[in-house]
């Protein structure tokens, strides 16, 4: 197990989300919704939003596996938003419905990867790379 996520990189108050909600860009997807705004605080925040799941330890594996993926995806809330290397923050939940079923991990990168057109930070950084060769 490598580094745990640091509380003050996820939304926890109420008020957080609703504002997320009420002033953010969507991206919809199937079994899920992208919702992200900017924030003031200089780094992304991750908020997870699971409903449709009647079991509690679906709901709870889901968020599980979305966490794990953005502790190694920190850059995750700025890809979805377009604006890598902005040195504002970006607040970011994801919202999912009944039809989220992911099987693990690769699912969650293959679901993502299609919201930001990469395949993770990984292949951002290779691709920064190369273009910049270019």
């Amino acid at each position: 197990m490598g580094q745990p996520l640091p509380k003050d990189s996820l939304l926890s108050k109420t008020w957080q989300y609703q504002a997320v909600y009420r002033h953010g860009r969507r991206q919809w997807g199937k079994g899920l919704t992208l919702i992200y705004v900017d924030n003031d605080q200089g780094q992304d925040r991750l908020g997870i939003s699971v409903s449709g799941q009647k079991l509690a330890v679906r709901r709870n594996r889901i968020k599980r596996l979305l966490k794990e993926y953005y502790r190694h995806n920190r850059a995750l809330p700025s890809l979805v938003a377009k604006q890598a290397g902005s040195c504002r923050g970006v607040d970011l939940v994801i919202a999912t419905n009944q039809n989220f079923r992911p099987r693990g991990l690769a699912d969650i990168q293959a679901i993502l990867a299609r919201h930001t057109g990469r395949s993770g930070v990984v292949a951002r950084e290779a691709h920064d790379a190369t273009t910049a060769t270019d």
